[in-house]
């Protein structure tokens, strides 16, 4: 059987909106203010791929707030924005994070991989 490989790729930006957007949805806290610095953190090798955002905080309020996804939630973040912007993913395939440079990827592979 063939294997079926797709990669949708998100700009760092695209994924900061996502998870802001996610956040709100699942009411989850985030506080207002301009976002700072975003991007894949450095992780050790085999960990799973780690994207950050900090939001500065808006004039008299506490320090910066920073948010860290990764692994699993990452992948529904991603995924959630694909259904939202109706791009088709098969239900059974299985879903990996790739870094590709700055870069997101979504990798959903389907069918068995053999040598």
């Amino acid at each position: 059987m063939p294997t079926e490989v797709r990669h949708i790729i998100f700009k760092p930006a695209e994924v900061v909106e996502a998870v802001l957007a996610h956040r709100r949805a699942q009411k989850q806290s985030t506080p207002s203010g301009q976002v700072g610095e975003f991007g894949i953190l450095e992780r050790p090798a085999g960990a799973s791929l780690a994207f950050g955002i900090q939001v500065l905080p808006d004039r008299g309020t506490a320090g910066a707030f920073s948010i860290v996804v990764e692994g699993v939630e990452l992948v529904a973040v991603l995924l959630s924005v694909c259904r939202e912007r109706k791009i088709p993913l098969p239900m059974r395939g299985s879903k990996a994070l790739v870094a590709f440079g700055a870069q997101v990827g979504l990798v959903i592979t389907l069918g068995a991989v053999h040598n």
